[in-house]
């Protein structure tokens, strides 16, 4: 491998047109001097956030050692093919909220585990923490958001806040996060690279964009490993491209001119609507980890539809609910009435299982980047599912239903545990012990980005689940 090119894995291969294409890490083509020492693995968070609650008497797994078997019947079962990469730390308690702010107040504590007062909750997230810390400098976490907005209410549509009631806007067009990771333009910003933006959308691939760089990176004497995930990765970047602008799919744009503008105008109407949500929430899963897996960012935030009107209505892949997600969480038609729908934990229950199943997609999908003396993305990342609550109907911040994933080499993984001081209660608590302060300092540790004084509350670990 002499004379052999070090290729910066964090401002990606360019071509000639500037599009960007993100590299997974190749011990081929490391610097001799990285070669020599015993770096880390590069760490990611990446949060999977739920809200309402879930069917709390049958969403978790058994206590003890997980098994496959440990998952069997329960809301969780689809994550039974990776019990024993699984931390699930039970009687985690969040600040009580209230009645009729408690939505608001579960969706701004997420992250920041804070109280939550007049301008909003009174820290930074931990995603946006972490991105300060390991991101190149001015980019922060990458915040997405499937599903339609609470127009109502604001603040229930992002769980990412830069600072004190300083709320990240959560992007929730697949499109537009993709084109901001292959380097047209950042979220949210609609500043645009006329000519990078032009070619995405005619669906030419940005890998043929930078055709000579890649034929040089195949040419290089790469381990059979490395051409594995390399030609794993351009796969994914294929695959991502190919279904957002594919014209028969669920963005529902052709490719000339007036097509094209009209991509300017889809998040209300196409990108947001409900009966897209299983397309857009899967597209914005593939950009999550592609973001990551290129080095685009060290975090991100993957919010599964915002709160209360905002909240899907599930009909698809065999649900036929008549009520969206938030009433349900109440056991409820609407969402300010009292009147009772049959079997609504039956309905939950259902939506568990179907928010799992993608949950576990995305977890396939990190675990085929393999990087480093074989770990791959996944195991080197902290991947966090929380929820707003545990029971819908209380507005329950008591044993808040939370899974971890991966670790990032720092969580004891494979168990389901009992908070040291604290209870873990089915009937519902709010009660002290268990601070979800704690847990997420833990995880800032975890992928290298300690704070002093993080958050309102005591910054010190949940030592029992470190590895």
């Amino acid at each position: 491998m002499k004379d052999m090119k070090f290729l910066n894995r964090r401002r990606f291969l360019q071509g000639a047109a500037g599009v960007a294409v993100g590299l997974p890490f190749l011990e081929s083509v490391r610097p001799r001097s990285l070669q020599a020492q015993e770096g880390q693995p590069t760490t990611r968070f990446l949060s999977f956030h739920c809200s309402s609650g879930v069917e709390t008497e049958r969403f978790w797994p058994s206590f003890g050692r997980l098994t496959p078997e440990s998952f069997a019947g329960r809301g969780s079962e689809p994550l039974a093919p990776y019990a024993d990469r699984i931390l699930i730390p039970r009687g985690v308690h969040g600040y009580p909220v209230g009645t009729w702010t408690g939505h608001l107040e579960g969706t701004q504590q997420a992250l920041t585990a804070a109280a939550v007062g007049n301008s909003g909750p009174a820290a930074a997230s931990i995603d946006q923490l972490i991105a300060k810390a390991l991101n190149p400098p001015g980019r922060e976490a990458l915040v997405l958001r499937p599903g339609g907005r609470d127009l109502g209410v604001t603040t229930f549509n992002s769980i990412s806040y830069r600072g004190p009631g300083d709320m990240v806007d959560a992007e929730s067009n697949p499109w537009l996060a993709y084109r901001a990771i292959m380097g047209s333009a950042a979220p949210g910003t609609g500043d645009d690279d006329p000519m990078v933006d032009a070619v995405l959308r005619k669906r030419q691939s940005v890998i043929d964009l930078v055709r000579t760089e890649f034929s040089s990176l195949q040419a290089m004497d790469l381990s059979g490993a490395d051409r594995e995930k390399l030609e794993a990765h351009f796969q994914l970047i294929r695959d991502v491209e190919g279904t957002i602008t594919d014209p028969t799919g669920p963005v529902m744009c052709a490719l000339d001119e007036a097509s094209a503008a009209a991509l300017q105008g889809i998040e209300s109407s196409s990108v947001e609507a409900n009966e897209n949500f299983p397309a857009m929430a899967r597209l914005h899963a593939r950009v999550a980890v592609l973001s990551l897996a290129c080095g685009y960012t060290r975090s991100a935030v993957l919010q599964w539809g915002a709160a209360v009107a905002g909240s899907p209505m599930y009909q698809w892949d065999g649900i036929q609910h008549n009520y969206r997600h938030h009433p349900l969480s109440h056991g409820t038609t609407d969402d300010f009435n009292e009147t009772a729908v049959n079997g609504y934990k039956n309905m939950l229950f259902e939506i568990d299982r179907w928010n799992m199943s993608e949950f576990k997609k995305m977890l396939d999908l990190l675990d085929g980047y393999v990087e480093a003396e074989g770990r791959t993305l996944l195991d080197n990342s902290v991947v966090f599912w929380s929820n707003e609550f545990s029971h819908g109907q209380g507005h329950t911040t008591g044993d808040l239903p939370l899974v971890i994933v991966g670790g990032a080499g720092y969580f004891k993984l494979g168990e389901s545990l009992v908070i040291q001081g604290s209870q873990a209660d089915i009937g519902g608590v709010s009660g002290r012990g268990g601070s979800s302060n704690k847990l997420l300092a833990t995880i800032l540790n975890a992928v290298g980005a300690p704070m002093d004084g993080f958050s309102d509350g005591p910054t010190d670990e949940l030592g029992e689940l470190k590895a």
